[in-house]
């Protein structure tokens, strides 16, 4: 499934007014059965409703930043060897926080 900004067919510097719009708009694409929609009623509200807390909002945003960071680069395989095998301990919170981010974020 697609990023919330996708399924509300927004830019991510969209403001609060925007999204609201965005939300309304598709909403009744989607209720009234629009050709060519793409996304369920239950993809429009959450996008919404993640779009809509400044917190979630910031969670989704470093979730995608991250998506796309480790699509661009690929690690030279001699960095790869050099990376250590166990984990840091100030990376268990790290890991938690993207843990619940993508429980709560099915589609990332």
């Amino acid at each position: 499934m697609a990023n919330p900004y996708q399924v509300l067919r927004i830019q991510p510097d969209s403001d609060p007014d925007q999204i609201e719009d965005a939300y309304h708009r598709m909403r009744k694409l989607v209720s009234y059965g629009g050709a060519g929609a793409g996304v369920t009623e239950q993809a429009v509200n959450t996008a919404y409703a993640l779009l809509t807390d400044p917190y979630r909002r910031a969670l989704v945003d470093a979730a995608l930043r991250k998506r796309r960071r480790s699509r661009a680069t690929v690690a030279p395989v001699s960095v790869v060897a050099t990376l250590p095998t166990q984990r840091k301990p100030d990376d268990a919170p790290k890991e938690r926080l993207f843990s619940r981010l993508l429980r709560m974020v099915p589609f990332l």
